[in-house]
């Protein structure tokens, strides 16, 4: 443990990423037997933090418990606030835009249809096709979509931390 470091954040990071994985892996249904200390395996008492506290590891278990249910209906997600006109390749449309921290966000798999792409995945992996281009439009439609990446990255981080604040 470093003596500069958070041990609330890195548990709460441990609990989400345990969460990540037993989704990824495909073993939700069996949690919590599928969680195992070091402990477990070498005798050894680890994690040592954990484990020294009253219901140490039956707190950490609820935490990893809380990533893996999803967003209840009291949870306040983003609200649409506004039609945003939005013009692509010379393609008019209008598209809900969501007003979160001042900022208005659209959906990204929206814009990169309007060029003719497609946005595939699930969960925290999106695959971007994008139409075959050339020259002057491919560097714009490179342009768009790091646009478009960046405001992706930062509407993923401010509802991480709305979520975050609800609890």
């Amino acid at each position: 443990i470093n003596s500069d470091g958070n041990l609330a954040k890195a548990e709460d990071n441990g609990a989400w990423l345990c969460a990540k994985l037993i989704r990824e892996v495909g073993t939700l249904k069996a949690f919590p037997a599928c969680m195992k200390q070091h402990y477990d395996w070498s005798g050894k008492n680890c994690p040592a933090q954990i484990r020294g506290r009253k219901d140490g590891w039956k707190n950490f278990l609820a935490a990893v418990e809380k990533y893996l249910k999803p967003a209840t209906p009291t949870t306040k997600l983003p609200t649409i606030d506004r039609t945003i006109g939005i013009e692509i390749g010379g393609k008019l449309a209008d598209e809900p835009g969501y007003l979160i921290d001042n900022a208005t966000y659209v959906r990204a798999a929206y814009l990169i249809g309007l060029t003719g792409g497609s946005v595939t995945g699930k969960g925290d992996y999106i695959a971007i096709t994008l139409p075959k281009a050339s020259g002057a439009e491919l560097e714009r439609l490179q342009k768009d979509l790091t646009a478009a990446q960046k405001d992706l990255a930062a509407k993923e981080k401010v509802i991480a931390n709305v979520r975050k604040a609800i609890g």
